[in-house]
């Protein structure tokens, strides 16, 4: 593979869901399937599960009406496309290993390793999305799933590590999260909306920048911590910083966070620290998980991102050459 597929979407939020459900009905089949059997439950059936969730997009109608469309085009159950915008708070009690993120932007490094299901890895797409009302952007995401890892034409960036959590989490998933926070010309913008209207935590830290200032968000059900980290280096995994859940972590994320910290502390700090396949190191080979039908977990892809000129360059091990940059 040379590289990752590339799909380009306009309009109105349900023009462009009808788009993204039509260019990527078969992957989004398939991972309807892979969720279904990874939660032992077809997602359809998640109904009840999911009210709370489907409660807090009646206040969010663009996103509301943009997950319909991509249902409806895709031929599939609306209440399938909220799950898989909720995965990441439904499968919240695996110990599967996540993603490991780093800032420094006086030395140019704003970058994350994406680790995730070896089978759900082929799936994923590059979207550049251009809506009728505000900023397009680029965003790396799976297939359903409108925004995930993301930078718009004004330069504003999102990464995202998740975190654990025990109590049942209500809020908008944090993969709509981002999908709203797409949505902002400015990081203040962004910030207030965040610090102020989000109703609920998701179980996630969100690390937001412009290139100028960067700010990290850890959410646990209810609460938010907030960190200013322009003047970094800052390093984030999957276990929390600011004491909202100190007891709660995924697997290997003190050991990526050390190793991180360690070249740091060596002066090594810069993109390698996330491609090393040293022990320890961020960047992981595929290994069984010990998360029932979950499969191989591993590195999926390592984002670098830019804001001279918005773009992101997405490295995965079965491209030639390994980095590709894909811009507006």
């Amino acid at each position: 593979m040379s590289r990752l597929p590339e799909i380009n979407l306009s309009g109105t939020p349900v023009q462009i869901g009808e788009q993204h459900g039509e260019a990527m009905a078969y992957q989004i089949a398939d991972a309807i399937d892979y969720y279904s059997t990874l939660l032992t439950k077809p997602l359809h059936a998640l109904g009840e599960s999911l009210q709370p969730v489907m409660k807090v997009l009646t206040d969010y109608p663009e996103i509301e009406s943009q997950l319909r469309g991509i249902a409806a085009a895709a031929n599939q159950d609306y209440v399938s496309i909220v799950a898989l915008n909720a995965r990441s708070e439904l499968i919240n009690n695996l110990n599967i290993g996540e993603c490991t993120s780093l800032v420094d932007l006086q030395n140019g490094l704003y970058a994350q390793n994406w680790d995730w299901s070896k089978r759900i890895a082929p799936l994923m797409s590059v979207h550049s999305v251009a809506p009728i009302n505000g900023p397009s952007y680029l965003t790396f995401t799976e297939p359903g799933i409108p925004t995930k890892l993301f930078i718009n034409q004004e330069g504003l960036a999102a990464q995202l590590n998740i975190l654990k959590c025990n109590q049942r989490l209500q809020s908008l998933p944090i993969h709509l999260v981002l999908h709203k926070l797409a949505t902002f010309r400015q990081l203040g913008q962004a910030d207030n909306w965040l610090m102020n209207d989000l109703q609920g935590g998701c179980a996630s830290h969100v690390l937001l920048s412009d290139g100028k200032q960067a700010f990290s968000y850890e959410f646990d059900a209810l609460s938010i911590a907030r960190r200013n980290v322009t003047d970094g280096p800052f390093i984030h995994t999957n276990h929390y910083l600011d004491g909202l859940s100190p007891d709660q972590d995924f697997p290997t994320s003190y050991e990526r966070y050390d190793y991180a910290d360690t070249a740091l502390k060596n002066g090594e700090m810069n993109i390698d620290v996330l491609t090393r396949e040293d022990t320890n190191s961020p960047m992981r080979p595929y290994v069984q998980s010990e998360a029932p039908n979950f499969g191989e977990v591993g590195t999926v892809a390592t984002i670098s991102y830019g804001f001279d000129t918005p773009h992101l360059k997405i490295r995965t091990n079965d491209a030639t050459p390994k980095w590709q940059t894909y811009s507006l």
